[in-house]
This record gives C-alpha cells, structure tokens and sequence, in this order.
C-alpha cells in the first residue's frame, strides 16, 4: 500500500490551511459587492442571483461567494438575492460609491419541494428532449477529424477570507510567496485575499482521428513557476479540463461518475426550466436553462447551460456540483465550457466546438477534510485549483491529419518539465496574453529564487511532505518512509533507493537501491535501465539485476512493502514467507496500433526459499549414475521467456518513471500472456504457463460501481510449487483487492486455476439516506474473492514434500463488508472465509477486522 504518499498529500493540505497567510487590498470603485454564504453551514454559496429588484442588471457569486457589478444606483434602489432553497432577501442601496454586503442566506428545504411541486416543468423538459435527441450529432467524439491548438493553465492558489488589510503575517509554509506577491500585485487585482503558490501553462498541438484511431499531442513548450514545492502541488491539478465532455451521459471526475444535464440519463435526475433567451439574426435563439437537481445527493450538478435552437448544441454552461454530493476533500466543484463556432471542413459549414473548458476545485479547510461533521475550523484559509484549456485554430474534419498524429491513445507525461523558453517566446506563442496577475506569478518566482532561505524553506518542505529527497532535477533519494522497517527475516532493515529523473536522462531511467538487514547480516541491491524510445506509440525497453527478498507470484502485493508502517501491521499468527530472488531480466513494451499493447520479456532468477523447503533433483538419477547431484534441492533456478498482449479499447494513459500508467477504459481490459520455461545454464525446468485476465470498472449507477478482475490459467509440465500458480495471500490485516485477505500466503498451489476479486461500491447510497449518518458521508463495500485450482497428478506427486494443497472441488469463497470514508482515510472491513476452514493456513484466518488507509475522492 502507498501509505506514504496518501499521508503525503493529506500533509500538505493541511499544512497549507494551518501555514499560508494573504494580505487584503481595498479597492475604490463605485461597485455593489459582498460575499453571500449559508447561514447555518458558513459555506460560500455558487451561482447566487444578485440583481437589481426592479431592473435586469445582476450577477452571480463565483465558487467562493463573491459577487460584483457596477450600477448607476437610483433613489430607492434595492438588489434582491435569489437562490433555490433559500428563503429570498432585499436589502436597499444608498448613494455611497462601494457597497459591500455580508449576506447569510436561511435555507428553506420545504421551498425546493414547493416549487417542483408548482412549477410546470414543460416548457423546459420539451425543449430538453429535442436538446437530448441531437447529442449523438453534436457530441465532438463522433468527428472523424479534430485538429486544435491547445493552451492549458494550471494554478493552485490559497484564499484567506480574514487575510489582514494592512500588515503581512508571513506564515511557516508559503508565507514567502505572500509576502513576495503582496508587493507585486496590482490594486485593481479582483482576487485580492489569494496567494498563488504554483503555476503552469503548455501549449501542444491536438489532433484526434476516429478511421483509424488516434489521439495524438505534440507538445510545444511548457513554463512552471519552478518552486521545489511545485512537485507537491501539481498533483492537485492533475485532471485536465478538456476531457469533460458535457455530452457524456455520466461525466466521470477522480473515477466517479455524475450525471451530465444533457445527457439522456438526465430526466431522472433532473428539472429543467427556461430562464432566459437570446435572440440572434436569422430567427434563431440561444437558450439559457437551469438545472435543479430532484435529489441533492446524488452524483449531480446544479447551475446553468445555454444552447443555440438552430441544432440543439451547446453554447456554454456553468455548472456546480451539489454541495450534498459524496466526496472526499472538496468542499465544492465548477465547470465553465465556452463553444464556438468552427469550420466543418468536409461539411462546408460550422459548427459548435469546445473553446474554452475550466475546472475549479475548493477543497475542504475545516475538520469536515477528515470527515469529522463538527463546525470547528482549522484555519480560515481555503485551497483552491483551478485547471483551463482553451482552444485555438479549430479544424473540423480536415482532409488530412497533422504530421505529428500517431497510432494509439493519448500518452502524457505526468510531471511537467519546463521547457525553458523565454518570455519573448511565450509572447508570439500564446494565443491570448496572461492576465497581469498571472504574468506576477512568475515575476513572484524569480524573487523567490534568489531568496536564500526561501529556497531552503522550500526544500525542507518538500523532503518532509514528500518522503523524497531531490537533487536538483537530476536525481532523487527515498522514499524515505523505506529507510527503515522490520520483518522477522532480515529484523532491522535499512533501505536507500535513488533513481535519476527525466531533466537529466529525458527518455532513459537508472534506478536501483541497497538494503541491509541486522538479523540476516546480508546484503540486498538492485540496479536497472529503462529507455523509453517512443511515447506515442509508446515503446519502452528495461534491463535490470536484483537480489532481493520479495514473495513469489504473479501478483503484485501491496501489503509487502518494506515501510515502516506495513511492518507493524503485519500478521502474528501467521507464519512469515519470503523469498530470497536473484535474477536478471530484460524485456519490451511496444504499442500496436490503437488498443493493444505487446510485451516480450526473458527472465533468469534463483529463488532461495527462507523456509524449510526441498524437492526431487531433476539432475539426479542414481548415486552411481549422478554421484555428484543430491537427492533433493533448495534453490529453485528459473529462465523463462514470455510473450503477453493486453486489448483495451482506445485507452489513454500517463507516463511516470519512465512507466506507462494506464487510465480507465470504456470496456473491460483483455490480457493474454504465454510463458515458456527452458532449461539454461542450471535452469532445471521445461514447461509452458498460459493466462487470461480480463479486469473492468463497471458503472451500474452513478453511484453503486463493481470492480472486479477475473483471471484464468494453466500450467504444462512437471516442476516445482514456486513454478506453479499461487494465489495471493495475505499476512497483513490490511484490506487489498489484489489478494485472498484470509488466505495465507503460499496455502494453496495449482496448475489449472480461476480466480475472482471482486468489490462493489455503493457510493453512500443507503447511508446517503439516514439524516445523521449522512453528515460523515460514509460509503458502503462488499467484498466477493473466490480462488478454484487443481493439480495434476505429476504436479501432486512431484511436490510430496511441501505437501502442496489445491481445492480441487469447491474453490475458496471470502466474503466482506465494509464502510469507506472513515475521517476521508480509513476504512473498515470484516471478512468471513467461508470453506476451508480446516486447512492449516485457516489457523488464526477464519474471519477478521481489516484496515485500509488510502487518499481518494
């Protein structure tokens, strides 16, 4: 399990709530203003109506409850605020120049019941229909061809609603950053109570194919603020804007899924009303509709949308998650999408395209961040993410294809590398210029920099947040949380891993690592080569050497990291495997067309068991014949060739550590591997393994989803049990979809063998609806794992002495439930082993109480 970067993550958030300090600057306009909030919660409140009573001039609040708009204010002027599920109110205006209002709405439950019941809903919902039924026509992803200009920017800025006026408190963590840009920015710079502390911008060339597929960007230049914190903050804008498609019929965000207003699911979830029109030449309107959700707790949006009447498509939308919506960390979410009009190339028309797509993130700055329903706050400052794409130069259906377009799925790089141009470069680059308050960010960059003990801030911070220790751009050391850790092997072990990094070797890695163990007195390394030749197809050999504890099978157990933390939660009642692996390998990825990728790899490893294990000598014929072979051996010697394909339908992924991470598919992921034994050197073993795992996550709801991963294989030929399938099983009692969590390790072997994990979520659906439950936002799991294998008569035979186990009739069942979001971290798991309950690995593994401990939202 990651343990440390879940606890990472969380770190920084809340550090940057306890150590950030703003500065507020007054601002002399003749303007009405104020920020609005919920007067029983404190929250701010998103798309707020502030208007005039008796004259259309208004505005909406933003995600953070502010509101402002000039007036030529009239004697017996009053604004009036509306919000659905709030009681109204007016308050009168006076002559002065600058109006500020501190508003707390009183929320009414029974008005929203009121009005759905009053209100005719026809005229909006018939409308929606011929809006619903145009969708296949103006969904973007039915193109053949798409071909953009794209800038992104990404910012991670904290708001301080109580910042001082006048004196500048710097604060432990980003205090240097207030204090820097409080001196640089402008007077008339709107967002005056919030402190940037990292920001981005790429500009890459787009181009999307369907006949055949292909996903292609070619990056053009990237520019960062460069902090040593930066690396802790670009997670938290990770996601891209441009991959919400509104037309969706669920729009998926951090793996969830929310219904989308237009899509067809969209009446079940949904009113609809017609607020306002727009006419255009020609006799066509452009239609405003809000959006109210019939439950607030379910996985929906509220806000507003605008489409053109001539073809139903959609011109923009504003749109906010609803604050009852079950999620972790975020106290609030805002999509903005601005389309226009683009040339249809092969149509000889135009058409609506996205233009402009922006995600803004609030995360929580109280103790709600860790689940806890309490009104008491760790600060007043807010975390705020903001992520934009905007579109230039749009080509719809063009003839021909860019020359960058390549087979395959998108493939980006997580870490953003600065590409180093300068600002003149940027200038002619952009398609729009900077805000002066973002040109600031960098200007506030460069003094930072020069600032010596900023920089030394910087780089205590990020070491501690981390867990890795960074040189530079070129190298880094840890993670640190495996410098020490315990097992009953090796007792007290010592552990340094480095790894260089992409701004020294841009497409090759060198990683290794050398451990230590006081009890075993053995030294343990590894060092290894990965070349990425290609992204896009994405190509990537490796060669690496290990020796090494590690556990023998074919999957990858997250509960046997050597940290500190797994090794106090580890089993006592279990006895304690590992295997002692030398080995060399060297293998390739490669990318074929767009949704399959080839693996072909060759490995030589010796496992030394660091148990009580023998069996038969294959060399051995007789003391005469073989006087020098021994009946029986320890050492199991492998060397294996394999060759594996893997099916998923146009699936983009991510490219870390000089790693391919693929991203969710639309349809479940096909794997198919072959593995050939040969005998080298003093490989003893000749025998083939085929397999077949098929794993998806399936939305059922947008709510209730099913993880699940199927796996089927068999094994040709007489060899030893470590050869032979093993399930995995775990010694920890932490919960893991990867293994049997009541299985011991090593407890079963097969030769023929089918295996399930499965784990269905249920997204809060039934606590969702009980009224003082609800406030933790708690969600509801059940766990199914069942394990069928067999062996062969030879296998049987052969491993006598391990007195290997298979289940041969009735295949292991476990089953669980569970609750999740536990302070947002914790979840808690009983599990039941159903059958074999008298095997010796049942011993202390009938049932449990398991732990998981994971960062999601």
């Amino acid at each position: 399990m990651f343990f440390h970067r879940y606890i990472s993550l969380l770190s920084l958030i809340l550090l940057i709530f306890f150590g950030v300090s703003g500065q507020v600057y007054a601002q002399k306009q003749s303007t009405i203003k104020g920020v609005i909030t919920d007067e029983g919660t404190g929250e701010f409140l998103s798309f707020v109506s502030v208007s005039l009573k008796d004259r259309p001039v208004g505005s909406l609040t933003d995600s953070l409850g502010r509101f402002s708009f000039k007036v030529n204010a009239k004697q017996g002027d009053s604004i009036r605020i509306n919000y659905v599920g709030y009681v109204a109110q007016v308050y009168a205006l006076n002559s002065k120049p600058v109006q500020n209002f501190t508003i707390k709405l009183k929320e009414e439950s029974y008005l929203l019941g009121e009005i759905l019941v009053t209100a005719d809903p026809n005229p909006g919902r018939s409308l929606m229909k011929k809006v619903v039924s145009q969708n296949e026509k103006n969904n973007p992803v039915n193109l053949n061809r798409i071909h953009t200009r794209r800038w992104e920017l990404k910012e991670v800025g904290v708001f301080d609603p109580k910042a001082d006026e006048k004196n500048i408190t710097s604060g432990i963590i980003f205090g240097d950053k207030a204090r820097i840009f409080s001196k640089l920015r402008q007077e008339d710079d709107s967002l005056k109570k919030e402190t940037p502390l990292f920001f981005s911008e790429k500009i890459s060339d787009y181009e999307l194919t369907r006949d055949p597929f292909s996903e292609s960007e070619n990056q053009i230049a990237v520019r960062t603020t460069g902090f040593e914190t930066d690396r802790l903050l670009e997670p938290l804008v990770k996601w891209n804007a441009g991959d919400i498609n509104l037309y969706d019929d669920w729009v998926l965000l951090f793996n969830k899924a929310f219904v989308s207003p237009i899509g067809k699911d969209a009446f079940s979830y949904y009113h609809f009303y017609i607020v306002d029109s727009l006419s255009l030449p020609r006799g066509y309107y452009n239609i405003t509709f809000q959006a109210i959700p019939k439950n607030w707790r379910d996985n929906v949006f509220t806000g507003y949308f605008t489409v053109n009447d001539s073809s139903f498509a959609l011109v923009s939308a504003d749109l906010r998650l609803s604050k009852n919506a079950n999620i972790n960390y975020i106290e609030a979410i805002r999509i903005q999408q601005q389309y226009a009009l683009a040339a249809d190339v092969s149509a000889g028309s135009s058409r609506y395209s996205l233009k402009e797509s922006k995600l803004s993130l609030q995360y929580l700055a109280n103790l709600e961040s860790l689940g806890i329903p309490l009104p008491i706050s760790l600060g007043d400052k807010i975390m705020i993410c903001k992520m934009t794409v905007r579109h230039s130069e749009i080509l719809l259906n063009a003839a021909q294809a860019a020359t960058f377009a390549k087979s395959g799925a998108l493939v980006t790089s997580i870490n953003l590398l600065d590409t180093g141009h300068d600002e003149a470069y940027w200038t002619a680059l952009r398609p729009d210029s900077l805000t002066k308050r973002e040109a600031l960010i960098y200007e506030m960059a460069a003094q930072l920099k020069s600032d010596t003990r900023a920089v030394v801030k910087e780089k205590f911070l990020s070491t501690i947040v981390s867990g890795v220790y960074y040189i530079g751009s070129q190298f880094n050391i840890g993670p640190l949380g495996s410098l020490i850790s315990y097992n009953r092997i090796e007792g007290i072990r010592f552990r340094l891993s480095v790894r260089t990094m992409e701004k020294i070797f841009p497409k090759s890695g060198i990683y290794g690592h050398i451990a230590y163990g006081l009890k075993d007195e053995r030294f343990k390394s590894s060092i290894g080569l990965r070349h990425i030749w290609r992204t896009q197809p994405y190509s990537r050999s490796q060669l690496a050497y290990s020796s090494d504890y590690d556990v023998v099978t074919e999957w990858y157990d997250q509960n046997d990291k050597d940290n500190l933390t797994n090794s106090l939660l580890r089993k006592r009642s279990v006895p304690y495997y590992r295997v002692f692996m030398t080995q060399t390998s060297v293998s390739h990825d490669q990318q074929l067309g767009a949704n399959f990728m080839f693996h072909l790899g060759m490995n030589y490893q010796t496992l030394d068991p660091a148990f009580k294990y023998e069996y038969p000598n294959p060399a051995f014929i007789s003391n005469d014949l073989t006087p020098d072979e021994a009946l029986t051996k320890h050492k199991v010697p492998i060397t294996e060739i394999t060759l594996g394909i893997r099916f998923a339908f146009h699936e983009s992924a991510k490219i870390h550590n000089y790693t391919r991470f693929p991203l969710a598919s639309t349809i479940p992921v096909i794997a198919m591997s072959y593995s050939q034994g040969i005998k080298f050197r003093k490989s003893d073993f000749k025998y083939q393994k085929l397999s077949v795992n098929v794993n998806h996550t399936s939305h059922l709801t947008p709510k209730i989803e099913l993880l699940w991963n199927l796996e089927a294989g068999q094994i040709f030929g007489k060899v030893a049990s470590l050869i032979l399938h093993q399930p995995g099983g775990s010694d920890a009692w932490v919960i893991s979809h990867r293994v049997f969590n009541l299985m011991t390790p090593y407890e079963f072997t097969a030769d023929k063998y089918i295996e399930l994990h499965s784990r269905f979520h249920f997204g809060g659906l039934l606590f969702d609806k009980i009224p003082w439950i609800q406030k933790f936002q708690l969600r509801e799991r059940i766990v199914i794992n069942s394990f069928w294998g067999s062996l062969s008569n030879a296998n049987e035979q052969f491993n006598l002495q391990q007195n290997a186990q298979s289940t041969q009739k009735d295949p292991y069942v476990e089953v669980g439930v569970g609750i999740d979001n536990i302070f947002h971290l914790l979840s808690v798991h009983y599990l039941q082993r159903i059958n074999y309950l008298k095997s010796p690995g049942a011993k202390g593994n009938h049932r449990g109480i398991f732990l998981g401990l994971k960062f999601i939202f």
